[in-house]
């Protein structure tokens, strides 16, 4: 009779679970689901080895959670708190760009440092509001970061969350505002070098023993518009002195992570290019290809070896370290001499002389966006209303002289 009775319990037992769970309109749940007594519904679900639940006065509103739920635990994205914090946005929108250039990633690595030493990176995203984040940027600049730095840390955090939002981590956008309400530094005008100061310049380099080794390192960024990195990307393949011109097609730069000199794209697209040569840059690469042969013992970067610009002992290209040097001391050494006046001497202003004189000889805007590889024609027309204005000036002042 015990047996007859053992049996008929598990025989009822194992209906019961096969039996669908209803609420009380007699809908089937899902699993996970159930109504509580008072009419409203919740979700359960385990999580990292917790119990999660979620609560809906109306079974459609429970099943508009539960389809969120499940979404975001397949993006895995859920955190703890039900909210991810800014901190672990940013460290996902990192992992999902895996072929940012080196150089970008530096630059993503800073904004992230500034946001660390912030309460804000632990801040949960969704309790963030647009003056906190306005009060971030302010904390930054009274700690003495720059504008432009700013500038770059807010575009990328207003990306972080435009992308969370649309991937639905985040339920808007923290970020989408404008710096106006930061003080910006006054902009130093980049003045290109006159004739006479490119005169006297390399003049006074000829007849100093420490700048004459790097004279022509100057006559050819003077000549081309080359930036650093891709001068000290040169090599002997990328000359054509019999056809006039150099090719840029990389740029070279050493790299903290990577322990080296690293092989790069240039900095765009649009940077990829062929620059005709004068005579004065042929006679200047003529001897650095003399140079770069002579060495021959410069390490292989990006399959090649002869480069135009190696280090003192050859065994390496120059990169951004040495070009600051480099200028630097020149430039000293050329204000000790007494010679006409340079404010400010670097490659970028060599790189910007270049620009002008294309723009004051009459050159279209497409042919100099060609030749100093600017990503916007927007670029090379700020060359254009500085230059024209002066012209203008000048010619106005002879009239009415």
């Amino acid at each position: 009779m015990c047996m007859q009775e053992t049996v008929k319990i598990e025989k009822s037992e194992k209906v019961e679970k096969t039996e669908k769970r209803k609420d009380h309109r007699g809908r089937v749940l899902h699993t996970g689901e159930s109504q509580r007594p008072d009419g409203s519904y919740q979700f359960r679900w385990s999580e990292g080895g917790q119990r999660r639940t979620r609560y809906a006065p109306t079974l459609e509103e429970l099943r508009k959670k539960e389809e969120e739920i499940t979404r975001q635990r397949l993006l895995g994205r859920l955190t703890a708190g039900g909210s991810a914090t800014i901190g672990q946005l940013v460290e996902r929108h990192m992992l999902l760009r895996p072929n940012l250039r080196e150089r970008t990633r530096r630059s993503y690595r800073n904004t992230i440092a500034h946001l660390q030493a912030d309460e804000l990176w632990n801040r949960k995203a969704k309790d963030v509001t647009v003056g906190d984040c306005k009060l971030y940027f302010t904390r930054l600049q009274q700690g003495g970061l720059s504008y432009d730095s700013i500038r770059n840390d807010h575009s990328l955090l207003s990306s972080v969350f435009k992308n969370a939002v649309e991937e639905g981590c985040a339920g808007w956008n923290p970020f989408s505002f404008r710096l106006s309400f930061l003080q910006r530094e006054p902009k130093k005008e980049r003045e290109a070098l006159t004739m006479e100061q490119q005169t006297a310049l390399l003049d006074f380099m000829e007849t100093d023993s420490y700048c004459r080794r790097y004279r022509d390192l100057f006559v050819i960024l003077l000549h081309t518009g080359l930036r650093a990195g891709e001068c000290a990307g040169l090599t002997v393949e990328d000359i054509h002195l019999h056809s006039g011109y150099l090719q840029v097609d990389h740029q070279v730069y050493y790299s903290p992570e990577q322990g080296g000199m690293v092989w790069a794209p240039p900095k765009t697209e649009k940077s990829c290019r062929k620059i005709p040569l004068t005579a004065p840059a042929v006679e200047a690469l003529q001897r650095r290809i003399s140079v770069a042969r002579g060495f021959g013992r410069c390490e292989v970067i990006g399959h090649r070896q002869y480069f135009l610009f190696p280090c003192l002992n050859g065994t390496r290209p120059l990169h951004g370290v040495d070009f600051d040097r480099i200028f630097r001391n020149v430039h000293r050494r050329y204000k000790q001499s007494g010679a006409l006046p340079i404010a400010a001497l670097t490659p970028h202003i060599l790189r910007h002389t270049f620009c002008t004189g294309l723009v004051r000889r009459g050159l279209d805007v497409k042919s100099v966006q060609y030749l100093m590889g600017h990503a916007s024609a927007g670029v090379t027309l700020d060359v254009y209303s500085h230059v024209h204005y002066t012209d203008v000036k000048e010619k106005l002042l002879d009239l009415a002289s």
